[in-house]
């Protein structure tokens, strides 16, 4: 039986000895003592049962990513705050092998619940299905997991790209051409992010018959790093271009930098998504054109009130978004902190 089950059990005997003793008392006739013996058996219980912890298994894709991580923060935060849940952290680091072992490890631990931000759609399924035969809640953030039951908690990736299409659709000078760099098509979250952005510029797409190509195209697994490479290369390759898009803002910043370095950023627009520090910087100094908010506040209070509600015994919507922004000069200032 699991700990926090098998807590909730001895609460109920407890409680159900005291309303015993509480019966027996009233019939004999017991005095004051007896009352005042009652009332802090009574306490005592309520306290036994205001004190249950669960633990829970906590598994980051990518701990070093600027929202991951502020998302994982603050989610711990909450949890350490109400004192009822115990958070295990683990990272993978960006390796579908490792976080399925950690999310094993988890099981044989025996953990309360699961929260899981799967490194792709795939890897864990078999870990969620076993979960869910034994009784384990779990929750996903930023990816949804392929198959098992879970609670998922985060925005509509789709509409992170439509919003970066949209707002490129009505600014992009006529016959603008753009470089992408598009996120591991591993990831269900790349492949919606790349569909919402051509849908967002729409009949302006050269491949719906509009005048703004896609020149050129690379994956990257989310890294400023890698960003900043990737650009490096396509600024020796290509003399003209209007605009780069990024899958997230990481990428976005390594861009910037090598556009930076090369003297080359004069004129290119740059758009990525997250809204993480750096990004809004570079937006209020006029070196990116616009970025989109997925609030990690509002998506680790999202989560943190699923797993309440869940272990409170409320019903839990299996999908629970949260709102996205477009961020650009005329608005930056609200969010710079």
């Amino acid at each position: 039986m699991k700990r926090g089950k098998l807590k909730k059990m001895m609460a109920l005997i407890a409680g159900f000895a005291m309303v015993c003793t509480v019966i027996t008392g009233c019939s004999s006739g017991g005095g004051a003592s007896d009352d005042a013996g009652n009332k802090e058996d009574s306490q005592s219980s309520a306290d036994s049962e205001e004190k249950e912890t669960y633990t829970i298994g906590f598994t980051n894709r990518l701990a070093s990513d600027v929202f991951l991580k502020t998302l994982e923060d603050k989610f711990v935060a909450a949890c350490e705050a109400d004192g009822r849940f115990e958070v295990v952290l683990a990272d993978a680091n960006n390796d579908s092998q490792k976080q399925v072992e950690q999310v094993d490890n988890f099981l044989v631990m025996d953990v309360d619940a699961l929260v899981l931000c799967p490194n792709d759609q795939e890897s864990l399924v078999p870990q969620i299905e076993q979960a869910n035969k034994s009784g384990i809640p779990v929750f996903t953030f930023s990816t949804q997991a392929s198959g098992g039951d879970q609670v998922y908690v985060g925005v509509s990736n789709y509409d992170c790209g439509y919003c970066q299409g949209e707002w490129l659709r009505e600014n992009l000078p006529e016959n603008a051409k753009i470089i992408y760099l598009a996120g591991n098509m591993g990831y269900q979250i790349s492949i919606d992010r790349e569909n919402g952005l051509k849908d967002g510029l729409g009949d302006r797409l050269a491949e719906n018959g509009g005048d703004v190509e896609i020149i050129a195209q690379q994956e990257y697994m989310y890294t400023r790093e890698e960003g900043m490479t990737i650009m490096e290369d396509y600024i020796q390759a290509y003399d003209d271009f209007d605009c780069v898009v990024t899958v997230n803002d990481q990428g976005a910043c390594g861009a910037i930098e090598a556009l930076k370095a090369a003297n080359r950023l004069d004129g290119v627009m740059v758009c990525g998504i997250d809204a993480i520090d750096d990004a809004l910087n570079y937006i209020s100094s006029g070196e990116m054109s616009m970025t989109v908010r997925q609030d990690p506040d509002a998506q680790a209070e999202a989560l943190y009130q699923a797993i309440c509600d869940t272990f409170d015994g409320k019903e839990v919507e299996p999908v629970i978004e949260t709102p996205v922004q477009t961020i650009t000069s005329d608005n930056v200032a609200e969010f710079v902190k």
